[in-house]
């Protein structure tokens, strides 16, 4: 959600949340926040990254994006993911509130993930997870419970690529490896730990994300589930996606 054409300072994207969508994004890593602003006092959860002062977005106004998305485009499927510093129950209050809560995926992930067509033909094409809290609700799983990730600090194109020993990128970082979900974390950032869009221009090219990519699904012997990326809209993200699912890229 962190994005220039906001007005945010230091954006991990240069566009927002319904681009992304309009775009092909179909996975989104969320950070919730309580915050106070007095000019929108009636507002307590928040979008932010990092702190709320560089840049933010109500969250109820960030889940009603993606309530219209799922409106408008019956055959999807997204999954959030949250960095939760907002408590899950008032998360569902304003899924509520904002009509998302009828796209919610109510099974559990326990008895074996559906089908996308199993999921756009039932209902539940709305996947929701998060770092910290699991249920109550049901519905709101915690993402380490169902699988793991890899590092997320790289201050370096190198220390991306890095392929052996400790510093290799596609070890694991949080979570359970006998899980069913696989998130590839897959950004770099500067001297000074922040987004580097001149680093994006490399890291998301076809044949520098497609090699590290298959890669961490040799390492693991699993397909990456999520490609989490900084700058969606730089390099050829979607494309390597294409080519990790086998399926030729829209023209």
């Amino acid at each position: 959600m962190s994005n220039a054409a906001a007005g945010w300072l230091l954006p991990n994207h240069n566009f927002g949340l319904a681009r992304q969508l309009e775009d092909g994004v179909r996975a989104f890593l969320l950070d919730t926040h309580k915050f106070h602003d007095a000019a929108q006092p009636d507002v307590q959860a928040w979008l932010c990254h990092g702190k709320c002062e560089l840049g933010r977005l109500p969250l109820r106004d960030g889940l009603a994006i993606f309530n219209t998305f799922l409106n408008d485009h019956p055959d999807e499927v997204l999954v959030l993911l949250f960095e939760d510093g907002v408590p899950p129950q008032e998360v569902a209050t304003l899924f509520v509130e904002t009509g998302l809560q009828k796209h919610v995926f109510t099974g559990d992930p326990a008895d074996g993930w559906p089908t996308l067509a199993d999921l756009v033909e039932g209902g539940g094409r709305l996947i929701v997870t998060a770092e910290s809290k699991g249920p109550p609700p049901a519905w709101h799983h915690r993402f380490w419970d169902l699988g793991w990730d890899t590092p997320y600090s790289f201050k370096g194109l190198d220390q991306l690529a890095a392929d052996s020993g400790a510093g290799d990128s596609c070890r694991h970082n949080r979570g359970t490896t006998s899980g069913s979900l696989f998130l590839l974390n897959h950004w770099v950032a500067n001297s000074l730990g922040l987004p580097d869009p001149e680093g994006a221009i490399t890291a998301n090219s076809h044949g520098f994300l497609l090699d590290r990519a298959q890669r961490c699904v040799a390492r693991w012997d699993h397909m990456t589930n999520i490609v989490a990326v900084d700058f969606h809209d730089v390099g050829d993200v979607i494309g390597v996606v294409d080519a990790l699912n086998g399926v030729p890229s829209a023209p």
